[in-house]
């Protein structure tokens, strides 16, 4: 069984913990699993931050409730952290952070450390964040050579005295980690970072747009979905992509089925309230059978919520968004590898059925950090449909399938035209009610040609289960690594990394299942909903967390084990 410890580190924006956790992932990666999640306040300055580090000797992609190591950046961290705490939790940080009361109350050994007096001998606040990264390396018996490298490479940029000033905050706090000998209960892996590489969900999403061939991204920067904006921004001259801060959300899924138009593959990433006022251009894709994909990076809603947290609240929203009936594809990624590859994969299947796709996230997915193994990207992903029009080219051609060739303007003799109206086979407005039956069943009769290229499922566990528990998207690691871990005979895990349209003999795996359980992080059961509704399933529990945090493992097992028998 897999083993592992959990390190938090909490303090305040500005205090570098991001550092510490860039620093700890990329040493830590070479001979451990890691995974890393933050708790972000959606504030600039001040309240409590903190960010969970998990060290194993096997897989793990989840947050656990339960702080083996703490440290203080600031004394106002323990009043959240409190329920988290137990009687072999060290914590370590400044003599004033924690009292006898504290201790006496909610267990735990406190260390003496102070970080702050040891940051401004080297030189000020400032370096803070490297004597703590010296000191947890120390305490882990990391190599320090190693951990120099990695210092010398953020700063060598900015002088040499201030990678010497960071080597001397380093040395500081790693020797005072080193007499303290912290030692793990399990043993190193072993040169991980030959095969697997280190990633965030936004970095694995990214890299499968610009596998998939993204050459344009427009947006309007909104949380979580920002990264991804980001991502692409800083790799635009490297790939060719086009980018653009449109004034609003409108504007930029309006532009990005203007780039699809003149042949381009163009990207919108958005959240939930960017992703409403998208509907009305989500609704001219369908009309104009031009495709796009929209990344939809779900928060808490509705409206602002909490916009740096996490929630599932938005799958209901894709499946409906815009007015009338029109296919689209909606896709969740549960992995990083999922990431990539269906980020990827949005771009061909957005192309050759002309109809918008859907890639739904949540900031659980894409702020946290693991290991993903390396792999080729497929290349046929970047096929594209466009063909060479000829002079009696018709854009919505009847009577040769629900997909009409797509011509863009300019490549070839043909006229491409397109209408929000309701158009001919010419792509020209009319009222003949006639038309306007054949060109809207031409349109919905996509969704089983969709299903043609249906993201398979995956299915975990006991083959010859009883019980099937169902999740999708972020709640993949958590779930996974409770059934592992737990005791539930003859149990199976389904993950759906397409949850629209569904295939229709996914009924076979329920049929199969005397006891369904469906997990969500939302308040709803949109997916329990969506199986109903497309497939006549009948859920027989749903496990659903909504308060703005990831499912925890010690909480998912215990709510399991309430279901499941």
């Amino acid at each position: 069984m897999n083993q592992s410890i959990t390190l938090v580190f909490s303090g305040e924006a500005g205090q570098g913990i991001q550092t510490i956790e860039d620093f700890l992932m990329t040493v830590l990666s070479k001979d451990y699993f890691v995974f890393s999640c933050s708790d972000v306040m959606s504030r600039v300055r001040g309240g409590n931050n903190t960010t969970e580090i998990r060290i194993s000797n096997g897989e793990v992609s989840a947050y656990k409730e339960a702080i083996d190591v703490l440290f203080l950046l600031n004394d106002h961290s323990l009043e959240r952290l409190k329920s988290r705490i137990h009687k072999g939790t060290i914590l370590v940080g400044r003599e004033d952070y924690v009292d006898d009361a504290f201790l006496d109350a909610f267990g735990g050994t406190f260390l003496k450390y102070d970080f702050e007096k040891m940051a401004k001998e080297a030189g000020g606040k400032l370096f803070l964040n490297t004597v703590i990264f010296g000191f947890t390396t120390g305490m882990l018996n990391v190599d320090d050579g190693t951990c120099k490298e990695l210092i010398e490479e953020r700063f060598s940029s900015k002088g040499d005295k201030i990678v010497q000033d960071n080597f001397q905050a380093f040395d500081m706090g790693y020797k005072e980690g080193k007499d303290y000998d912290f030692s793990l209960s399990f043993s190193q892996v072993g040169r991980l970072d030959e095969t697997m590489k280190v990633l965030n969900g936004t970095q694995a999403v990214g890299i499968g747009f610009l596998g998939g061939g993204c050459n344009a991204v427009c947006s309007y920067p909104m949380s979580p979905s920002t990264g991804v904006l980001i991502y692409l921004a800083g790799k635009s001259k490297d790939f060719g992509v086009l980018v653009e801060q449109a004034e609003d959300e409108i504007a930029a899924l309006n532009m990005v089925l203007g780039i699809w138009y003149a042949g381009g593959r163009g990207l919108a990433t958005t959240s939930g309230g960017g992703f409403s006022l998208m509907e009305e251009a989500m609704s001219l894709s369908g009309m104009t059978e031009t495709p796009c994909v929209v990344h939809l990076a779900q928060r808490p809603g509705p409206a602002t919520g909490l916009p740096t947290r996490t929630e599932q609240g938005d799958l209901l929203q894709a499946v409906f968004a815009g007015h009338g009936d029109y296919p689209k594809i909606i896709l969740a990624p549960g992995t990083l590898r999922d990431g990539v590859e269906l980020g990827q994969r949005a771009f061909y299947l957005a192309d050759k059925y002309q109809v918008p796709v859907v890639v739904l996230t949540d900031q659980f997915y894409l702020e946290s950090i693991g290991l993903m193994e390396r792999f080729e990207l497929d290349e046929k992903y970047t096929e594209t449909f466009i063909i060479e029009t000829k002079e009696d080219y018709l854009r919505y051609r009847l009577g040769e399938g629900p997909i009409s060739e797509r011509g863009i303007p300019g490549y070839g003799k043909g006229l491409v035209k397109v209408d929000s109206d309701e158009h001919d086979e010419e792509g020209t407005i009319t009222e003949d009610f006639g038309v306007r039956v054949k060109m809207h069943e031409k349109r919905l009769a996509k969704k089983e040609e969709i299903l043609k290229d249906y993201v398979l499922e995956e299915l975990q566990g006991d083959m010859d289960y009883d019980q099937l528990v169902v999740g999708w998207g972020s709640t993949y690691g958590v779930v996974k690594e409770c059934l592992e871990t737990g005791n539930y005979p003859k149990t199976g895990f389904l993950s759906l990394k397409q949850l629209y349209p569904l295939r229709k003999d996914l009924v076979e795996y329920f049929r199969k299942a005397k006891n369904v359980v469906v997990v969500e992080n939302n308040s709803n059961g949109q997916l329990a909903k969506l199986l109903q509704m497309e497939l006549g399933i009948k859920v027989d529990h749903q496990v659903l967390q909504y308060d703005g945090a990831p499912f925890a493992v010690e909480n998912l097992k215990a709510r399991l084990e309430e279901v499941l028998r």
